[in-house]
């Protein structure tokens, strides 16, 4: 005879992070690629990171005159060539690219708030801030779908433009993991 909390356990259906809540899903995959970031080495640059940090408040300390956080600083050199110390930001925006090929969630007509939100990263004291688009694939779309659809494609030309006129960085990240 099975117990109650072993079948309710059974019908649990495990979620993935394409599927999960919107609040949830920025911070997980933010933690996922930045715990991985010797691997994604292009988004530093080439150069060696110490440490990374998210979702860090830039109200501590300035009376509120900031009200926003940070979502991501990484510590950055270009070892073994100098020992000077690099530190970039980066605005972190996550998109939905379903199996069938669909996009959800691209942010288009919203870039004016994003840019908003790197200007007070700029005022905070950052010198060096990006938009990091992470495209969150569901499993199988890079395989069954052409990338980039012409959605993303619109997308990206689109904030490229308006984000250079600004004299901030842009990077995007296409992002899959399996079900399991």
């Amino acid at each position: 005879m099975r117990s109650v909390a072993r079948c309710e356990v059974e019908n649990i259906k495990m979620m993935t992070l394409f599927e999960s809540h919107s609040q949830y899903r920025e911070k997980a995959v933010m933690w996922r690629v930045f715990s991985m970031l010797p691997l994604y080495g292009a988004l530093t640059g080439g150069r060696v990171f110490r440490w990374f940090a998210a979702n860090i408040p830039m109200d501590l300390g300035t009376g509120g005159a900031f009200t926003s956080d940070i979502d991501v600083i990484a510590r950055l050199h270009d070892f073994p060539r100098s020992k000077e110390w690099r530190y970039k930001t980066w605005e972190v925006k996550v998109a939905l690219l379903g199996g069938d090929g669909r996009a959800r969630s691209l942010k288009i007509g919203k870039l004016n708030r994003t840019i908003t939100q790197m200007k007070a990263y700029r005022e905070f004291g950052a010198p060096d801030v990006s938009l990091l688009d992470i495209l969150l694939c569901e499993a199988g779309f890079l395989r069954g779908n052409a990338f980039p659809t012409p959605a993303v494609d619109a997308s990206v030309r689109s904030k490229i433009i308006e984000l250079r006129e600004q004299g901030f960085g842009y990077q995007l990240l296409p992002f899959e993991h399996g079900r399991d």
